[in-house]
């Protein structure tokens, strides 16, 4: 395979077929829906097609299977991203941060992020101080105590 073509339309929550296809290595193209851009970035690790623009799809898919050296660098990229933020070793460490923190009686230690692909605003995502995803992705941020959750 040269390129993983994800052409769901529905708004998944994170979509984990193509984190799973760029851990071989192979560049994602995808609708802007629900969960995706959370992990794929436009021209870094795949290309991300406006909702529903199926022509804007092809020409990406096309982009990608016309140049090879670009798909394999883009493919790398994604394959190194998932393999570093996805890996379950981070996945533990985070776990076992996060009991830490609550069996240490540091409830108001962590922080909840509304999640900008959930259906209601009431769905939010644990995360520590150092952990907060780049400004650029623009996500609200908002403190609030574990027992909120």
């Amino acid at each position: 395979a040269s390129v993983f073509a994800m052409p769901s339309v529905w708004p998944e929550p994170f979509g984990m077929a193509g984190p799973e296809a760029m851990r071989y290595g192979l560049p994602v193209v995808a609708f802007n829906v629900g969960g995706v851009p959370e992990w794929l970035a436009d021209g870094t690790n795949g290309f991300i097609a406006p909702w529903m623009d199926v022509d804007a799809f092809a020409a990406r898919l096309q982009l990608l299977l016309t140049n090879k050296s670009m798909a394999r660098v883009i493919g790398e990229r994604g394959m190194k991203n998932v393999n570093e933020t996805y890996n379950s070793a981070h996945q533990i460490e985070r776990l076992e941060r996060l009991f830490f923190h609550v069996t240490k009686g540091e409830r108001n230690s962590c922080e909840c992020r509304r999640s900008p692909t959930a259906a209601d605003s009431l769905t939010a995502e644990l995360f520590y101080p150092g952990e907060r995803q780049s400004a650029e992705q623009n996500q609200e941020v908002v403190a609030l105590p574990v027992d909120a959750l």
